[in-house]
C-alpha cells in the first residue's frame, strides 16, 4: 500500500477509515485482468502527460536554463560529441 501523506484528510466508509488512495487500491485490486490492462494502459499515457506538463511549467520557469547554458559553453569549448 502506498504511504498516506500526513495532510490527506481521512474519510469514514463503512465505520472505518479509509484515505482515498486506499480506497482506489482496493478497487484497482479488483479488476479482471483485462480491466487491469486498460488501467495500466491509461495510467501509462496520464503519467507520461502530467510529467510533460511539469517539464514545460519548468520550462518556462526558466528551471533548465542554467543546464542549458552549461551544456552550450560545453560545446563552443569544445567539449562534446557529436550523436
Amino acid at each position: 500500500m502506498l504511504p498516506r501523506p500526513d495532510d490527506e484528510p481521512d474519510r469514514v466508509e463503512k465505520g472505518c477509515f479509509m484515505s482515498r488512495v486506499e480506497k482506489i487500491e482496493s478497487q484497482i485490486s479488483e479488476f479482471s485482468p483485462a480491466e487491469l490492462a486498460a488501467f495500466g494502459k491509461w495510467f501509462i499515457e496520464f503519467d507520461a502527460n502530467a510529467w510533460d506538463r511539469q517539464f514545460e511549467a519548468g520550462v518556462k520557469a526558466g528551471k533548465l536554463d542554467n543546464l542549458a547554458g552549461k551544456a552550450l559553453d560545453d560545446h563552443a569549448a569544445g567539449r562534446s560529441t557529436g550523436l
